[in-house]
């Protein structure tokens, strides 16, 4: 949040973006009686979610955690999928009667310093800028016109990611000319799409990790190419209770020293198969051991993946793991162990977003976003300022 200079009127906050931070946003200012508006250049609530989301797809984090403290999810033993959770933001904005505070179909296209009467001026482009999304509506009459706003303070709740980053893989032009396929994952919305492929993913995330499995279900052969192991990989149960809560801050304060030990600890849990009542998964947790503890990795050294996607597809899909893509040549995909896959038809991306904000006009704030740490040290200092 950036505040502007002080006045005796009550302030108006501008929001960017409809997502978890801006609806959080828009609830909290209304509870200190504070006036906002919140702008979003999609149709609908809810963000990446409701815009970026593929058909299938479910929440990474549980409903054991994933929600607002003061309106509970009433099952909290579920990965609630794209609608599920779109319509749990519904009800809360609903719940606290804050509807009329967003504007849809309105790009934030530039926020800038008021340097005369401070404060933040929006220019906001207004038009149909659905890309289509399967959770958008199908038709919409929005009048197109640009305007501007002044706002006393605003909110970026935008995200820091965007705009996709794919890998300047040598020869992946030459591939595309040829008839392949590369997209990155925030263009995947159904596996669908990809039946009897030759496709590979590459990425070991939890986005890579769910479209490789879901893909892998259709796809006549898949490749999943990971740069690295993840830390650890968690399914979303373990016998029939979500497992995340195993991926918390308790874990986390061990002292690093102990990391052997962890690795150690969680190799011989998921070998010990007799918590896990479903014994086709079997496989699936002695090949996430293994590979975990071959590549010596824990959540002390890498991000933890909430996904078993990789080892599903693996164990019951005969997907086959690569290191990472070297270059292409025609249709075939050389990777840096030398081994080559040929006659590839698709390849996804799943290789994380550059970080920006591109409305932000302010180089200063764009620094602040860009540098986490700096972020943080500006964001304690406006506790002891901000005007609740």
């Amino acid at each position: 949040m950036c505040r502007s200079m002080t006045t005796d009127r009550k302030p108006v906050v501008g929001v960017v973006g409809a997502g978890i931070s801006g609806i959080s946003s828009a609830k909290e200012l209304k509870d200190v009686g504070i006036d906002c508006e919140v702008y979003d250049m999609m149709p609908v609530i809810g963000g990446v979610f409701a815009h970026y989301g593929w058909q299938d797809g479910k929440l990474t984090s549980s409903s054991a955690f994933t929600w607002f403290s003061d309106f509970p999810i009433e099952n909290r033993q579920k990965h609630l999928n794209w609608p599920e959770w779109l319509d749990y933001l519904n009800r809360f904005i609903d719940h606290n009667s804050i509807r009329d505070r967003f504007n849809f179909n309105s790009k934030v296209v530039s926020v800038e310093r008021n340097k005369e009467m401070g404060g933040w001026d929006f220019t906001i482009h207004r038009k149909n800028w659905s890309n289509g999304h399967w959770t958008h509506p199908k038709e919409m009459d929005v009048k197109e016109e640009t305007f501007t706003k002044h706002f006393d303070y605003v909110v970026m709740g935008s995200g820091l990611h965007h705009g996709p980053n794919i890998p300047m893989w040598k020869g992946a032009e030459e591939f595309q000319k040829m008839g392949g396929t590369l997209i990155h994952s925030a263009k995947f919305r159904n596996a669908k799409e990809f039946t009897g492929q030759n496709v590979i993913v590459a990425g070991a995330g939890e986005s890579g990790s769910d479209i490789a499995w879901l893909t892998s279900k259709v796809c006549k052969k898949m490749t999943v190419s990971m740069r690295s192991c993840p830390g650890t990989l968690f399914p979303h149960t373990i016998n029939g209770n979500t497992a995340d809560v195993r991926d918390n801050r308790a874990v986390y304060s061990c002292p690093r020293l102990t990391w052997p030990a962890m690795l150690k600890g969680h190799k011989s849990f998921y070998e010990n198969i007799t918590h896990e009542d479903n014994k086709a998964r079997e496989a699936c947790f002695k090949w996430a051991a293994d590979i975990n503890f071959k590549n010596r990795n824990c959540i002390y050294t890498i991000n933890a993946c909430k996904s078993f996607g990789i080892p599903k597809a693996v164990c019951f899909n005969n997907a086959e793991v690569k290191p990472m893509i070297c270059h292409f040549e025609g249709r075939d995909v050389h990777f840096t162990d030398g081994t080559v896959v040929k006659d590839v038809d698709t390849v996804i991306a799943a290789t994380g977003f550059k970080v920006d904000i591109p409305a932000l006009k302010d180089e200063e704030m764009k620094m602040k976003y860009r540098l986490p740490r700096h972020l943080w040290f500006h964001l304690m200092l406006m506790r002891k300022i901000s005007f609740w």
